[in-house]
């Protein structure tokens, strides 16, 4: 069979139509497959900074900032009636991961030899708030009824602080949940400063009298923790 010149060219005109069509077409779809893995990676990275910076925020306090505060006494007492109450810190500065020493003590020095108070679990309650985060740390006891007996001015009844958290519905937020989770399993307490106040809840029966005496005395002090 013999073909034309003409219809030669015309197929050669046509096949090239649809070559240059099936690489245009190709050209988009690798296009559109490029476009989407850009997107997925800006998308992975955009979550790994927000998981980074969320996972940094409950222990990472800038230096400057902890600098705007000052620690203003790591030791306060107060009186009543019979009873000093004291609140102590060790030290006004801790570093990360140090140990926290910290403790309230009850001193009896009346006129008696000796007295029975009566409380829960302690007498003694520390609430802690680091101020830099805003976040309260609440203190649990447990509602038990002990009696313990103090000697005029002899060994006070003494509290070491432990660590725990009482509950508190304002602050169920992430942030405050990795704060607490550092705070209660790591050692020492997170970087930043804190203030506590010390009380007191205790009762005394005197002879002769069918009411308890209560005794809620309150005692303030403050420190940092630094890198």
């Amino acid at each position: 069979m013999v073909l034309s010149l003409g219809h030669i060219i015309n197929n050669r005109t046509q096949l090239t139509k649809i070559t240059s069509s099936s690489i245009v077409n190709t050209g988009a779809l690798l296009g559109r497959e490029e476009l989407k893995i850009r997107i997925y990676f800006i998308v992975l990275v955009l979550m790994l900074v927000l998981l980074i910076a969320g996972c940094s925020t409950s222990d990472k306090i800038d230096s400057k900032e902890l600098e705007k505060f000052e620690v203003k006494k790591k030791t306060d007492e107060t009186v009543q009636d019979d009873f000093l109450f004291r609140l102590v810190s060790k030290k006004d500065q801790y570093k990360k991961g140090e140990k926290i020493i910290l403790y309230g003590e009850i001193v009896y020095k009346g006129d008696k030899e000796e007295v029975n108070i009566n409380h829960a679990s302690s007498a003694i309650f520390f609430n802690i708030r680091e101020e830099t985060r805003g976040y309260e740390i609440g203190y649990a006891v447990k509602d038990i009824r002990l009696t313990t007996t103090l000697h005029r001015l002899g060994s006070p009844y003494q509290k070491q602080y432990t660590k725990n958290i009482g509950y508190n519905p304002e602050n169920e937020t992430q942030d405050y949940e990795q704060f607490t989770d550092d705070f209660l399993n790591n050692d020492g307490f997170p970087t930043g400063y804190y203030k506590v106040k010390g009380q007191t809840d205790f009762s005394l029966s005197s002879e002769g009298e069918l009411e308890q005496k209560k005794f809620n005395m309150e005692a303030a002090i403050d420190f940092k923790v630094v890198e």
